[in-house]
């Protein structure tokens, strides 16, 4: 669409950035109006990013798509662990919750790979079948969130959305010096991720002929 490697860094970062300003007071909704309508909101909204990203016409469309991307991950962030941890309390097996997180995790990490190559194998034929598939891929989501039955909240219970985050971040300062180290490997890696490989690559890979979907090989490594 014409966009310069600056108006992409920009546009990418506005998907980050908006993700980043969004986690506390989509956190807060989350505890207030419960998990469940959090996990529908987020495939709303990326459902309808993900469209807007198809027909991105100005850069501005594009920024307003990756806005509410950011936006829906923001609801997505939390909301599945903390379903899944009251889900599993109310059944009263919540000990069972590190295997099961870990099993969601997994399938989450390998579905991303895959669509990944798939979807790197249909824009080649088609720059927008990818976005289009992301879409009912999203709105799916959407509906299944909706028939997932809320456990009940226990009396008394108060959101702490904000104490939560300030519990994190004091943790953070005081945790161990491996926590700190692993938060500073993962900025640095994610960051030369979106400079580099995302960004500034592709005009090479483009030249070269590299197939977009072997970068599906990658989201499955890591």
């Amino acid at each position: 669409h014409g966009f310069s490697n600056l108006q992409i860094t920009l546009l990418l970062s506005s998907f980050f950035l908006s993700t980043t300003l969004a986690e506390v007071p989509t956190g807060i909704f989350s505890d207030r109006h419960g998990h469940k309508k959090a996990m529908v909101l987020c495939n709303l909204l990326q459902a309808v990013g993900v469209f807007l990203l198809a027909y991105p016409e100005t850069l501005l469309v594009a920024i307003v798509g990756e806005v509410l991307m950011g936006i829906g991950q923001a609801f997505y962030t939390g909301s599945k662990e903390a379903y899944l941890f009251n889900t599993l309390e109310a059944d009263q097996v919540s000990e069972r919750y590190q295997r099961e997180y870990g099993q969601s995790k997994l399938f989450e990490f390998v579905g991303m790979g895959v669509a990944a190559l798939i979807g790197g194998s249909v824009y080649i034929f088609s720059g927008r079948l990818p976005f289009f598939f992301s879409a009912i891929a999203f709105l799916a989501a959407a509906i299944v969130a909706m028939t997932l039955e809320e456990p009940s909240r226990k009396k008394g219970q108060s959101p702490q959305g904000v104490q939560s985050l300030l519990l994190g971040m004091r943790e953070i300062r005081s945790g161990p010096k491996n926590l700190k180290a692993l938060i500073a490997f993962y900025s640095l890696l994610f960051t030369v991720i979106l400079i580099f490989i995302v960004t500034l690559i592709q005009p090479y890979l483009k030249e070269v002929g590299v197939p977009i979907r072997y970068f599906g090989l990658v989201f499955l490594f890591f």
